[in-house]
């Protein structure tokens, strides 16, 4: 394909054209710049005032409404745009003087909106993409002289509920404006108002005419998602995401089903948050087709599959993956769901498991009624935990076992959760390598909390989960860092490693009590600690001076009778 390339050096103020401002795409991907990202731009920015500065390349396409899609670069421009605002708001707030705000206004007019104080709408030169934009707009675009409540809010206004995107760009604002205060506190040039006025205005005058891009214009979608893929196979560091929607886009700007491709994808987007789509589209495949692949592997086969599809076909597999993106936005904990559902999938992502994902995308799809969802979770979980973590098998051949279930699921539901377990049985290893890996268990904090957990459920028939690690923390009865007395007593002979970190030894207990316990001996933390705890399973540990090999021992064994009833093991 022939490339109408315009190639040309603009700096980021001969980039903002009144009344047609850059604009991200729906389909791209959401802000992630980091504070590694964040650091190297402040270092370059304050070494190199006054010098010309490349940022790096940016491809932008024309649209029909006269704007300019930014296909690549959008990090870049996004960030200094972010990095003005906060030049104009420590000049209003921090420095506070007429001539400080009279600056302020300058700069929000020059390089945040067009059309000035005195115009009847103001637009801005920057339109983020749709899960950032009205958050953009609402908190770094407002007029510093704007009524109402104005940006920054406190850390504990700023909702999780808001796009892990807007909460980077949050913390990108917070970041940068520490470090023009540090500069200015720790510099005797900058002692009064006016000495930091001129160096807010200088750091703003560098962002907006000294820093400069290589811009390549395409006239069309077509040619700039063609173009993106020849600046992939070049090094261009791109997600398997980045590749895949880039491929969509590409097919259906071929067979003008570009409008509805874009509604899907974005779609996709808001339901899934950026990072998390690579996973599903891998678990997608893997789920109608019945094979397990690799996310290497998953671009190519889905770039010839997609680039074979007509228009009706392309419609027809992007509404399936848009509606399996809610689904799978539920089976990550991204959306509010049934209290059982829920629970049964903390538990599961505590312990780590996602080879499920492939198989319960299928359920989602083909069972509404919540109930078999619910027995689906616990039945994949019940194998899981005594295939993986008590007879610690490894989960890697699963995902092939999980996406033939899955596509034996899809054909029929009740065929294929009977097929299911028949292989789960056929696969586990006896009961006596259950119970041998069971009773020798050293697992990690989370694995030992998601254990705990059910354990303490079974035992209080209540079905309330443990708070998360800053309330409730996995306690050691046998210290990790241990007195030379507290090894005597204990009777470790040395071996104190292979001990302390025994499901026998663990329990939980509130974060405050876990503190106060810390390293003490045993007859203090049971008579001073575990009996205020809220969990039975700590208030039942044995009364007594000593706790020794033999009690982690005698403790494990114990958990044992309730792990058999839990987990159906015999």
């Amino acid at each position: 394909m022939k490339f109408d390339l315009q190639v040309s050096r603009k700096t980021f103020s001969e980039l903002l054209r009144p009344n047609n401002p850059m604009e991200i795409p729906p389909f791209q991907r959401p802000y992630s710049w980091k504070p590694e990202q964040w650091g190297q731009l402040w270092e370059d920015l304050t070494v190199r005032l006054d010098q010309d500065y490349l940022m790096g390349g940016i491809v932008l396409c024309g649209t029909d409404n006269g704007n300019d899609f930014v296909i690549d670069g959008q990090q870049r421009l996004s960030t200094i745009s972010l990095l003005i605002a906060v030049c104009r708001d420590y000049l209003w707030r921090e420095c506070g003087s007429d001539k400080a705000k009279q600056s302020a206004i300058g700069i929000h007019n020059q390089y945040i909106v067009s059309g000035g104080v005195d115009a009847e709408k103001n637009e801005p030169f920057l339109v983020l993409g749709e899960l950032d934009r009205d958050w953009f707009a609402e908190k770094i675009q407002v007029s510093p002289a704007a009524d109402g409540e104005y940006y920054p809010p406190d850390v504990a206004q700023v909702k999780n509920k808001i796009p892990g995107s807007s909460r980077l760009l949050w913390r990108a604002y917070q970041f940068f404006h520490k470090q023009i205060v540090r500069r200015h506190s720790t510099n005797a040039a900058f002692l009064t108002i006016d000495s930091k006025i001129e160096d807010v205005k200088r750091i703003t005058r560098h962002l907006g005419t000294r820093n400069w891009f290589m811009v390549t214009r395409v006239p069309d979608d077509t040619q700039a998602y063609t173009l993106f893929e020849v600046l992939n196979d070049r090094g261009l560091e791109l997600s398997i995401s980045d590749l895949i929607k880039n491929v969509i886009l590409a097919r259906a700007s071929e067979i003008e089903r570009l409008p509805k491709a874009k509604e899907h994808w974005s779609n996709i987007v808001e339901a899934l948050d950026y990072e998390n789509i690579a996973a599903f589209l891998r678990y997608f495949w893997m789920s109608h087709n019945g094979k397990k692949t690799t996310e290497d592997k998953l671009f190519e086969t889905l770039k010839n599959d997609i680039k074979k599809m007509n228009a009706s076909t392309l419609i027809t597999f992007l509404k399936g993956l848009s509606e399996e993106a809610e689904n799978f936005a539920e089976i990550i904990g991204r959306s509010e769901i049934n209290e059982d559902i829920t629970r049964e999938l903390e538990l599961i992502n505590s312990y780590g498991f996602r080879v499920g994902n492939s198989l319960f995308l299928a359920v989602w799809a083909c069972a509404k009624d919540e109930d078999v969802r619910l027995d689906v979770l616990r039945e994949v979980k019940n194998f899981l935990v005594k295939f993986a973590v008590f007879a610690n098998q490894v989960t890697n051949e699963l995902e092939i076992v999980m996406a033939d279930l899955s596509a034996a699921v899809r054909k029929d539901l009740k065929s294929g959760l009977e097929l299911m377990r028949a292989k789960f049985k056929k696969s586990l290893p006896s009961n006596k390598t259950i119970e041998d890996g069971f009773l020798k268990l050293e697992p990690s904090s989370a694995v030992a909390r998601a254990i705990l957990t059910e354990i303490e459920i079974s035992l209080t028939g209540t079905e309330k989960l443990a708070s998360g690690p800053s309330k409730v923390n996995v306690e050691h009865i046998f210290p990790q860092s241990a007195s030379d007395k507290w090894k005597e007593s204990f009777g470790a002979n040395d071996e104190e490693e292979s001990y302390v970190a025994r499901l026998g030894n663990l329990t939980l207990l509130d974060a405050k009590l876990n503190r106060q316990a810390s390293n003490k001996p045993y007859s203090d933390k049971q008579k001073t600690y575990y009996v205020k705890s809220d969990f039975t399973i700590t208030k039942q540990l044995p009364k007594g001076n000593h706790w020794t090999i033999k009690s982690v021992e005698d403790r494990q064994a114990e958990l044992f009778k309730s792990a058999k009833e839990i987990w159906q093991i015999g």
